[in-house]
């Protein structure tokens, strides 16, 4: 079982999905930052528009 973990195949294929869940998080939080951004200028875009 340790040897099985120490195989460099093992550590490629969880480091890469560590790697995916952390870009995957980023991506959602760019994306939440991205939302407020564009609520909080809603506003005075209409307000230039009218």
């Amino acid at each position: 079982a340790c040897d099985a973990l120490l195989q460099p195949s093992a550590y490629d294929i969880s480091g890469s999905l560590i790697s995916l869940t952390k870009s995957s998080i980023e991506l959602k939080h760019h994306q939440t930052v991205g939302n407020s951004l564009l609520e909080k200028s809603k506003p005075s875009y209409d307000i230039s528009l009218t």
